[in-house]
């Protein structure tokens, strides 16, 4: 295919050109879950000009089980691929392993270092291999953060009342522990607040319930977080408690200590009076060991002895006493700890996006620095960036445009710092070196699937997302583009422009930002397809050498009007398969290429 003109003459609709959608800018991903090697030949053979490899994998890879990693592709096999794009005019980016997703470190018990360090590897060994196969360009991430509700977000809900039943998500800026509580969670406070509280008539205080939408009234009133106050009230019961247990402890322990200095106070008499009137202190020691409570009762075995040695059953009492003081001060102690544990979490708790893109972002300006000195050690001929990807609304944060813008703004703010404080660099040339290096991979696909929750029809949508879209070029966010359509609920890959995406005006505001670095079709089962159905969908005029249009090409093969007699590689139908299932194999069984 002749890719240095843009094939259009006179008789073409220019609808594609107003979308510069062209061979020569619109590209394809390589299915990730088999050898990039084979699937990049396959997509040369297909005609692209812009080519994705990816990897589905983590850690070990195993080519068996289709989990890929870039780990699994040696200096070889990363130099055939260099060879390959190179001698064929292939620009080829990266995509990292689907699986990785988020740099905060979430977990099931909250965010964890060690979660975040295994994606930010994963992430690395993919930059490698980008900076060794591809020369630099977009490593493309997935970003979901952590759990996030709708209810924020105009004219969308998850389910009915969301922002009345949807948890509040909340996280320890210390430790990192997540916690959720239910909207319509009733909470018991004082009528009056705790300072102030109303009372009954007989003193006891006035109790009500609130739930979140209560609060949050409250907090905004007094200009503080919702979550935060919302927390404050939930915990103050348990702190309250806490504190309440530790007071009422420790005035026991007053009390028995007072009790043990009597105690031992009237031993300590009984045992001078035993050197001088030893029948007289064994009366006395008799007579206090009853009160004490630590006499045995008459006729027990025991009594007998007591009555011999009454002083020793004295002591008895002395060493209970000091038990229970030591039982009450140990009680006070440990809901002391406990009331200022409490005390600690309410004062450190933040809510979720706060922590979780804290994190997120300290990470992913790692992983821009780490892309920097790759480029610059390597003098890579295009700058090598980390390309974090919108998911779709139940992956998490970053799925929402103003979430993927806010990811990208915070890391590449960590990123500056951190190069004006550890490489002495000014502020101006950090800034733009950030901006280089962690760009958006925007997929017009996943944001899609925003439609199935948003309250308003067709139009409106596509006109809140292109909005979105308007803002993010703009303000040069958006580096990275993937095409993939669907009806709105899942991320289906249909062949773009079958479903209903906004592709059309999507490419367009691409085309008026000046967005200049080629966007990847994302196919499915259809592959090849997906890219060819594309361009014929936008309307696309690409042409055989002899002529043709675009709608028919895919019956064509290299020029000719005939079905060819045998195809290689990706490019045929039956590849990848059991030879048991292929339509035609040789007698010696080996592969005609």
């Amino acid at each position: 295919m002749q890719f240095h003109n843009d094939y259009w003459n006179s008789m073409d609709r220019k609808a594609a050109d107003n979308m510069n959608v062209s061979p020569s800018y619109v590209g394809i991903s390589a299915p990730p879950m088999e050898d990039q090697v084979q699937a990049l030949k396959g997509k040369i053979w297909t005609g692209v000009s812009n080519v994705e490899l990816g990897f589905m994998g983590q850690k070990k890879g195993s080519m068996g089980q289709k989990s890929t990693t870039p780990g699994m592709y040696g200096k070889e096999e990363r130099e055939a691929i260099r060879h390959m794009a190179k001698i064929n005019e292939i620009n080829l980016t990266t995509h990292a392993s689907p699986n990785v997703q988020g740099f905060a470190g979430l977990t099931q018990e909250g965010f964890k270092e060690e979660a975040a360090e295994d994606s930010v590897i994963e992430v690395k060994r993919a930059i490698d291999f980008a900076a060794d196969t591809a020369g630099g360009g977009a490593v493309v991430v997935h970003a979901g953060e952590f759990p996030t509700n709708f209810g924020g977000y105009e004219k969308f809900e998850k389910y009915p009342d969301e922002d009345k039943k949807a948890p509040v998500y909340l996280a320890d800026e210390r430790t990192g522990q997540m916690m959720a509580i239910k909207s319509d969670t009733q909470i018991p406070v004082p009528k009056g607040g705790y300072d102030n509280p109303e009372r009954n008539e007989d003193g006891t205080i006035v109790w009500e319930e609130k739930t979140f939408d209560k609060f949050k009234e409250e907090a905004l009133e007094k200009g503080e977080d919702p979550g935060r106050y919302f927390y404050d009230s939930f915990m103050r019961k348990e702190l309250d408690s806490h504190e309440g247990e530790e007071k009422r402890f420790a005035g026991n322990a007053l009390e028995a200590e007072e009790q043990y200095e009597n105690v031992r106070r009237v031993a300590e008499s009984v045992k001078e009076q035993a050197k001088i009137n030893p029948e007289q202190a064994k009366y006395s020691a008799i007579k206090y060991a009853e009160q004490f409570g630590t006499a045995p009762k008459p006729g027990s075995n025991e009594y007998g002895d007591f009555l011999e040695e009454p002083i020793k059953y004295l002591d008895k009492s002395v060493g209970r006493v000091k038990d229970q003081v030591d039982y009450y001060q140990e009680l006070s102690r440990s809901y002391g700890a406990r009331a200022f544990e409490t005390q600690k979490k309410i004062e450190h708790i933040k809510p979720i996006e706060e922590v979780g893109l804290q994190r997120s972002a300290e990470n992913i300006a790692r992983l821009g620095i780490y892309a920097y000195d790759k480029e610059k050690k390597m003098d890579l001929p295009k700058p090598l960036y980390v390309a974090p990807e919108n998911v779709f609304p139940e992956g998490g944060y970053s799925a929402h445009p103003s979430e993927l813008r806010n990811l990208i703004v915070k890391s590449r703010d960590r990123m500056t710092d951190k190069l004006v404080k550890d490489r002495n660099m000014s502020e101006g040339e950090a800034k733009n070196i950030a901006g280089d290096h962690i760009k958006a991979t925007f997929d017009i696909g996943h944001a899609n699937t925003w439609r199935k929750y948003f309250d308003g029809d067709e139009k409106q949508f596509n006109k809140w997302l292109m909005e979105e879209v308007d803002g993010l070029v703009k303000d040069g966010i958006i580096g990275h583009v993937h095409i993939s359509d669907n009806f709105g609920y899942y991320d289906e890959h249909v062949t773009p422009g079958e479903g209903n995406a906004p592709i059309q005006e999507f490419m367009e505001k691409l085309k008026e930002s000046g967005h200049d670095e080629p966007v990847i079709v994302e196919p499915a089962h259809q592959d090849y397809r997906a890219w060819t159905g594309f361009m014929r969908n936008m309307g696309s005029p690409v042409y055989r050498v002899e002529g043709g249009s675009w709608t028919d090409i895919e019956g064509g093969y290299f020029g000719q009007t005939r079905a060819p007699s045998y195809v290689v590689g990706s490019y045929a139908p039956d590849y990848g398969a059991q030879e048991d299932q292929r339509d035609w194999i040789l007698w010696s069984r080996i592969p005609l290429e």
